[in-house]
């Protein structure tokens, strides 16, 4: 019981740093810091803090830095290409239950969008399982996997052809039960395209043979620009944060011996 408090506890610390070392987050404590130089009568020090926080959200919210921290990510891994598999595994992602949401508004944006690319693969291979993955988060009643789930069976994926798995609370467990029911096999690995880099690295370590399918694009670009292509925008930041996230991710794994390359 201790030994399962403390992975939850250190879980949850690793989750709360994680989401302060993004965009927003970053902008608010430099904003905290530099009013607390302000309070010891530092002010050069202050406006110095204060400028960098302003640059710092303009930058994050600017479409091209966005698309430039996310581009070596998403570029690393092409498309599904229709190879043969018995397995299509589906990582897990985010989602909230609310009795007003019919199936298909439960999951994320990015858990839908995994979702859908599993089972398109599923269908291309008639014969594979869909193997979905995550756990509940810290409030909701369902696992992610099972929500994943209750969405693909309304999108024509016979229940028999469906294994969840709730217990992985990251992408490095979810390797380890990987391994546990794919064992040597190949499999189609469906993740979001800038979590593919680190997710494949994982599985690989663990000595699986993951095929790869991005999905859930963010840096997408059809060459064309026009005013808005430069304008700071939420939907920018968002980028900047998916691209933070991972990099930081990738890092941490391999600082944890994770990773083996």
């Amino acid at each position: 019981m201790g030994d399962f408090v403390m992975m939850d506890a250190l879980f949850f610390v690793k989750k709360l740093a994680g989401s302060m070392l993004t965009p927003l987050p970053l902008f608010f404590l430099l904003i905290i810091f530099a009013l607390l130089l302000l309070v010891f009568k530092k002010p050069r020090a202050s406006s110095i803090c204060a400028g960098i926080a302003i640059v710092w959200v303009f930058l994050a919210a600017f479409p091209p830095f966005g698309k430039w921290l996310i581009k070596p990510l998403e570029d690393r891994y092409p498309a599904y290409a229709g190879q043969s598999v018995d397995v299509v595994v589906v990582l897990g992602g985010w989602h909230e239950t609310d009795t007003r949401a019919p199936v298909t508004s439960v999951l994320s944006s990015y858990s839908t969008f995994r979702l859908l690319e599993g089972v398109r693969l599923a269908t291309i291979n008639p014969q594979a399982t869909l193997y979905l993955s995550g756990y509940p988060g810290f409030t909701d009643r369902i696992s992610n996997a099972q929500a994943m789930k209750n969405l693909a069976l309304v999108l024509g994926i016979a229940a028999d052809r469906i294994h969840t798995v709730a217990e992985p609370l990251d992408t490095y467990e979810e390797s380890l039960y990987i391994r546990e029911y794919v064992g040597d096999r190949p499999f189609a690995l469906v993740t979001s395209a800038y979590h593919m880099p680190r997710a494949m690295a994982l599985m690989r370590s663990r000595g699986l043979s993951p095929v790869a399918a991005p999905t859930d694009f963010l840096g997408k670009d059809n060459g064309q620009r026009s005013f808005f292509s430069y304008w700071p925008s939420t939907g920018a930041m968002n980028v900047t944060s998916a691209a933070m996230h991972e990099w930081i991710g990738y890092w941490w794994s391999q600082l944890n011996g994770q990773i083996v390359e």
